[in-house]
């Protein structure tokens, strides 16, 4: 390929490392996309131009018809880490930018947060612009960033969302701890074609940092890692790799693991794994001036 131009820091890489990662997503898992790094900022992106109304189609995520405990438990997770920060009351105002079908939002209702609110372009009842039109006391990005185009003007726009000494928690995929000589290990980090521009977590530092952002916490994790046994990161993608490995997986219940399953490394994870996980994904609160 010729030099290409990164999207995130705008400098040109010759001669970039590339690799091929198959889908994550079982509709399309025999399509492989190509993907290339930025030598200078670590930054990952999609090669290719795709057609991703298509793929968006019958898209996993939008599958989840109601909240279950699973995701109150890492929703619960999420949210404790962005209180951490700042006790937000039941009257503070929330957003969720990308908010898929709607659950967290759900959850946030539950817990007694009256003002909380969901926006996702591509979700039918989460798509009214006009959710974009006022200031929120916390906005929540989670696995939306690597997602967009341009992932420096969404920061922008988060930006003009977040009420002055608000919050901003966004969570993505690092990717600086993704090693594309052996893609098959990072499938879902690397969730091919969706995922058009992966950024490394010392990038998303010093983007927030430029703006006059706050660094006010860092998880080294994905919010999914929670300290409840069976619900962590590298359990959760033992059970998925003991399927077909697919996203589509995580939204099925085949029941539980067959007894070839339980090895004594499976039983270490189940338990111990919030301890073990890998720094592939990560999660900033952000505090606004």
């Amino acid at each position: 390929m010729t030099s290409p131009c990164c999207a995130l820091c705008g400098e040109v890489t010759s001669d970039p490392e590339i690799a091929s990662v198959p889908s994550n997503v079982r509709a399309h898992r025999e399509q492989s996309f190509a993907v290339w790094r930025c030598a200078t900022c670590q930054g990952i992106h999609a090669r290719d131009d795709v057609d991703l109304d298509h793929y968006y189609t019958d898209y996993p995520f939008y599958r989840l018809t109601s909240l279950d405990d699973f995701h109150r438990t890492v929703y619960a997770n999420l949210w404790q880490r962005v209180l951490k920060v700042a006790p937000l009351t039941f009257d503070s105002t929330v957003l969720d930018y990308g908010c898929g079908s709607g659950h967290f939002v759900e959850f946030l209702s539950e817990k007694g947060f009256k003002w909380s609110h969901g926006y996702d372009a591509y979700s039918p009842g989460f798509d009214d612009p006009e959710r974009l039109e006022q200031r929120y006391d916390c906005v929540v990005c989670q696995d939306v960033l690597e997602h967009v185009p341009e992932p420096n003007a969404l920061l922008d726009e988060l930006g003009d969302l977040v009420a002055p000494s608000g919050l901003l928690a966004m969570g993505t995929p690092n990717a600086a701890a993704i090693d594309l000589a052996t893609p098959a290990a990072y499938l879902h980090q690397l969730h091919q074609p969706y995922h058009r521009h992966i950024v490394s977590a010392a990038w998303l530092r010093e983007a927030a940092e430029a703006r006059g952002w706050e660094v006010a916490a860092y998880y080294p994790s994905a919010y999914v890692n929670t300290s409840k046994a069976f619900i962590n990161q590298p359990f959760l993608m033992r059970v998925l790799e003991s399927r077909d490995n697919t996203l589509d997986a995580a939204f099925e219940d085949p029941g539980p693991p067959p007894l070839s399953f339980w090895s004594l490394s499976a039983l270490r994870d189940a338990f111990f794994g919030a301890g073990r996980a890998p720094s592939s994904d990560v999660m900033f609160v952000f505090r606004l001036p």
